[in-house]
């Protein structure tokens, strides 16, 4: 994919394609098409503004550091996510890092061009708010997620989220999910061995499908029951 059908994948997908056509335009201008090998660091959490990035192909990955401890494993971007606006809306160092999960495709607002845009045209300030409060809700139910004292419906809950598509009605967004067991076992705050032996009765179950360091979910409606259960 090259850069002009990366801005026309970003402009009907996505946050980018929730806000104005003017402001989509300007995204779009000023924007530059970046292309990303499988591991590479986009920033770091503690690291200065960078701007916006807008996620086209493949798939990243993103990691916290509470308390200054060694990064955690936390969330997936699919594509058509932006991600980045924290430092804008705060002033703040980015609160996450982000890092590729296989070979990937972006678009990047500086942070310098995304402040020009900003102080030109002040309305636009909205725009970056809604993401922020999607990425809140996204954080909220990560939260509820890991509240649930059922080891199976905490980690059908997680997987459903990685997904995209954790409450009903919601798109599948990533059919093969590039994330290892070790990844899920941290995320969901279980042992290895819980979680391998969970997603071996999800998977003889039909509601997923492992190889290595991969993940598809076959069966979302299934594994939503299991939560209301």
């Amino acid at each position: 994919m090259n850069g002009e059908k990366a801005k026309i994948f970003l402009r009907h997908n996505g946050w980018l394609f929730r806000t104005s056509t003017e402001f989509c335009d300007v995204v779009c201008q000023r924007s530059h098409f970046k292309k990303l090998h499988a591991g590479k660091i986009l920033f770091r959490a503690g690291d200065e503004a960078r701007g916006l990035f807008g996620l086209v192909t493949g798939g990243l990955s993103a990691f916290i550091a509470p308390n200054d401890t060694l990064p955690a494993f936390a969330h997936l971007f699919h594509p058509g996510s932006w991600f980045g606006e924290i430092p804008a809306l705060t002033g703040c160092p980015h609160v996450v890092g982000t890092q590729a999960t296989r070979e990937s495709t972006i678009l990047h607002l500086p942070a310098r061009t995304l402040n020009e845009i900003l102080v030109a045209n002040p309305e636009y300030w909205k725009f970056l708010g809604q993401l922020a409060a999607a990425h809140m809700e996204i954080s909220i139910t990560a939260i509820a997620d890991l509240m649930l004292r059922d080891s199976k419906q905490r980690l059908a809950a997680i997987i459903l989220r990685l997904a995209g598509c954790r409450s009903a009605g919601e798109p599948l967004l990533e059919h093969e999910m590039h994330v290892s067991q070790e990844d899920i076992a941290a995320i969901s705050n279980l042992s290895r061995t819980t979680v391998i032996s969970i997603l071996n009765q999800l998977e003889e179950a039909g509601l997923i499908e492992r190889s290595y360091r991969r993940l598809r979910i076959s069966d979302p409606d299934g594994l939503r029951a299991l939560i209301k259960n």
